[in-house]
C-alpha cells in the first residue's frame, strides 16, 4: 500500500470525525479510541459523508487492486478444537471497547488463541494465526469468568471465541456471571451455533468485514463470507433485541466494521445493507487499520 493511499485513509477518517453533527438516517456518530460508534439519532446520511470524502480524493490516489488467487480457503466451522481444552492468550479488564461495553470498570476480556478466519492484515497475528497462548480447562475458564466479575468487570468479553464455542457453553454452565456475556466475533458463524449460544450469551458483537466474496476470499480465506455473515447477524438480531441501562448494553447486537484502504466502496455497501435490512441496529465504524501480519505480501 502506498503512503499516499495510507494518508488518504486517515484523511477520510479525520474528515468523518469532524462531521459528527452530520447524519446517518437515525444514527449518530460517537468517536472514541479510533472508532466511530453509531447510535440512534435523527441526522443526515453517513453515506453522503463517506461518498463525498472518499470520492473527492480516491480518484486522485487510488490504485487498482491486483487480482490474485489466495492460497488458503476455509469454511465455517462450529469448533476447531478436538478435545476439552481451550487456549487463551490473556485475560484482563479492558478499557478500549465501545463505551457502552467498556463502561467504568472495564470489560472483562478473554482473548482466545487461534481464529477460524485468516485475515492477512490481522493486528493480533501472533495470537490469531500462530495461536500463541496457554492451554486451560473448561473449569479454569469458568474460574476466569468469576475472577473478572469479582474484579469489577462490567461484562465478560469473549474475544475471537468461535473455535471454542462448545467449551465456552460448558464453562458457562459451570458458572454464569451476573454480568452480561459479550460474544466478540468475526461474524463468520453458523446460524445453529448462534442459536445454541443465545441461551448463554447476552450481547453479540459481530464484524461485517467485506461486501464482496472476492475480497473475503483474498484477504481472509473465507468462502461465501458475505452470505454467511448476513444470515448470522440476522439471527443474532432476532434472538437478542437491544436492552440498555444507564448507557451500558445489557443485551443486543452491535455490528462492527473496519474501514480499509481501497475497500471504501465496500464500506458504503455494507452501511447501506445494514440500513436497509437491519435498521436501528447500532454500528461501530473502526478506523484502526494498520498493515500487520502478511499485508506486505499484497502488492496493493
Amino acid at each position: 500500500m502506498s503512503l499516499q493511499i495510507f494518508n488518504l485513509f486517515f484523511y477520510v477518517h479525520n474528515y468523518i470525525i469532524q462531521s459528527l453533527s452530520l447524519i446517518y438516517n437515525n444514527l449518530i456518530l460517537i468517536h472514541h479510541y479510533n472508532c466511530l460508534t453509531l447510535y440512534k439519532y435523527k441526522t443526515y446520511s453517513l453515506y453522503d459523508i463517506l461518498r463525498y470524502s472518499i470520492n473527492k480524493l480516491s480518484n486522485k490516489y487510488s490504485e487498482s487492486i491486483v487480482k490474485q488467487d489466495y492460497p488458503h480457503e476455509i469454511i465455517v466451522i462450529d469448533d476447531l478444537s478436538t478435545d476439552n481444552t481451550i487456549k487463551i492468550a490473556k485475560y484482563s479488564l479492558f478499557n478500549y471497547e465501545e463505551p457502552c461495553i467498556s463502561g467504568a470498570g472495564g470489560s472483562g476480556a478473554i482473548f482466545f488463541s487461534g481464529c477460524s478466519l485468516k485475515c492477512v492484515f490481522c493486528q493480533n497475528y501472533e495470537v490469531s494465526h500462530n495461536a500463541r497462548g496457554r492451554e486451560i480447562s473448561v473449569q479454569e475458564l469458568a474460574n476466569i469468568f468469576k475472577e473478572l466479575e469479582e474484579k469489577g468487570a462490567d461484562n465478560i468479553n469473549l474475544v475471537t471465541p468461535t473455535q471454542y464455542s462448545s467449551q465456552i457453553i460448558e464453562a458457562l454452565k459451570i458458572y454464569k456471571p451476573k454480568i452480561p456475556i459479550v460474544y466478540n466475533t468475526h461474524g463468520y458463524e453458523n446460524v445453529e451455533v448462534i442459536e445454541n449460544l443465545a441461551k448463554y450469551v447476552d450481547v453479540f458483537l459481530p464484524d461485517f468485514k467485506y461486501f464482496t466474496e472476492e475480497s473475503a476470499l483474498k484477504y481472509s480465506g473465507a468462502k461465501n463470507y458475505t452470505e454467511v455473515v448476513k444470515k448470522s447477524i440476522k439471527k443474532m438480531i432476532e434472538l437478542k433485541p437491544d436492552i440498555y441501562e444507564d448507557g451500558m448494553i445489557k443485551q443486543g447486537v452491535i455490528i462492527r466494521h473496519l474501514i480499509m484502504p481501497l475497500l471504501t466502496d465496500e464500506s458504503i455497501q455494507i452501511l447501506d445493507y445494514i440500513k436497509q435490512n437491519f435498521d436501528g441496529t447500532k454500528v461501530s465504524l473502526m478506523a484502526q487499520y494498520i498493515p500487520y501480519g502478511k499485508a506486505n505480501e499484497f502488492k496493493e
